[in-house]
């Protein structure tokens, strides 16, 4: 399909409305986007039509929030008719709040909604490479051997389901120093 984006942005630069429209010209969505001091995004105003009744929905803002290290800490999405099953591209409802523990090298997200809350945390090494997640009941590991280089040498994906511990995959890699 195609279509045209303009942008309009305002005279301090920390605001801009994004506008699309249809091949046909007419607007089928339009967003505001508002930053801060450093330049990071601290709301969202979206602007959809209904694709089955082709009438605007009502807008929909979505306010982040930031740490003193720069990091989004906030998510909070405002209530709104939120379609089920098959909506992936929608943004739920509710907060979504990361703490990070820089000594533990952890994040963990956690969402709350009127559905009810759910929470992960993720595990990160010095690089800052993913090498374990955890759920309620399940909790992936990676577990490694590294080189004088600090690169990985052999790595266990160690998964613990119910209280039981499993080696799921294992890689080995050789390197080569010239």
């Amino acid at each position: 399909m195609e279509g045209r984006t303009e942008l309009r942005y305002s005279s301090d630069g920390k605001t801009v409305d994004y506008t699309f429209y249809d091949a046909a010209g007419e607007v089928t969505r339009s967003t505001t986007q508002t930053v801060d001091d450093r330049g990071h995004v601290v709301l969202v105003v979206i602007r959809e039509f209904d694709w089955k009744t082709k009438k605007p929905k009502t807008p929909l803002k979505v306010a982040f929030r930031y740490d003193e290290k720069g990091r989004l800490v906030e998510q909070n999405t405002d209530a709104h008719e939120f379609e089920g099953a098959g909506s992936e591209h929608e943004l739920p409802p509710g907060k979504i709040s990361i703490t990070y523990n820089d000594a533990q090298r952890t994040k963990t997200t956690a969402y709350s909604s009127d559905e009810g809350p759910i929470a992960s945390t993720l595990t990160y090494d010095a690089s800052g490479a993913t090498i374990g997640i955890s759920f309620a009941a399940f909790d992936a590991m990676l577990d490694c051997t590294y080189d004088s280089h600090q690169n990985w040498t052999t790595c266990r994906q160690m998964v613990k389901n119910g209280g039981v511990s499993t080696v799921a995959k294992m890689w080995r890699r050789t390197i080569t120093y010239r």
